[in-house]
């Protein structure tokens, strides 16, 4: 345990200051005159004795703007301690809700009642000592849940899947055959448009001389002479 009344560095904590629950009053004025404006929480862990209190207070005005832990302790005989909200109003719903899991009471607390558990609730569930009839005790002194709590959720029905259509060997046939017929409906031209190719044009009809097999000079010629000699 630190020394009280004094602040020091903790290793993996920062700076913290401890003090008897009679001097936490007296204590946190002095730390919120010092530049210490921001509360930020107070946490509560139960032991065997006693509930030790731990409280971050945060400095917002300083240029290092640090935060001290003040920390201090009440035997479970008698678990009451000052309240800080007169000197940090954001204190309240803290305050409020260490008292409604732990009991720790809050003398000069402004509204000192449950904040999570109803107010007829029996007990303050961080406590070791809380008792519930819902809650299984092991041998070891742990706790666990029912057996009810444990038991699996029910599984989710699937859905169950359209069956698929059959399909006849006659049906498959004749679906084939009339895929097959038409593409063979499609003519030349179209496919070669389809292409990106021009189609193809008609064949010119075939000269006098193609028909009869001479050259086109031969036959000029002849005409000529026949001239001539009529």
């Amino acid at each position: 345990m630190p020394e009280k009344g004094s602040i020091i560095l903790e290793e993996r904590l920062g700076y913290t200051l401890s003090v008897e629950r009679k001097d936490l009053l007296k204590a946190a004025s002095g730390l919120k005159e010092a530049g210490f404006d921001l509360f930020q929480f107070v946490a509560g862990v139960d032991y065997p004795d006693s509930i030790k209190l731990t409280y971050r207070i945060f400095s917002s005005r300083r240029k290092n703007q640090i935060a001290v832990f003040l920390k201090t302790e009440v035997p479970k005989d008698d678990p009451s301690v000052d309240s800080l909200v007169p000197i940090w109003p954001a204190a309240n719903w803290h305050e409020r809700e260490t008292y409604d899991l732990l009991g720790v009471n809050f003398i000069g607390h402004p509204n000192l009642s449950r904040i999570f558990m109803p107010e007829d609730w029996v007990g303050h569930p961080l406590r070791k000592d809380y008792t519930d009839d819902r809650i299984i005790v092991m041998d070891d002194g742990k706790k666990e849940k029912p057996a009810a709590a444990l038991k699996e959720k029910p599984a989710v029905k699937a859905e169950k899947a359209e069956p698929a259509v059959e399909t006849k060997p006659e049906d498959a046939a004749a679906t084939k055959t009339k895929e097959g017929t038409e593409t063979s409906n499609v003519t030349s031209a179209e496919t070669a448009g389809i292409a990106g190719e021009a189609p193809a044009q008609p064949e010119a009809p075939a000269t006098e001389s193609e028909s009869t097999g001479e050259p086109a000079q031969a036959q000029q010629q002849d005409a000529a002479d026949t001239k001539v000699d009529s």
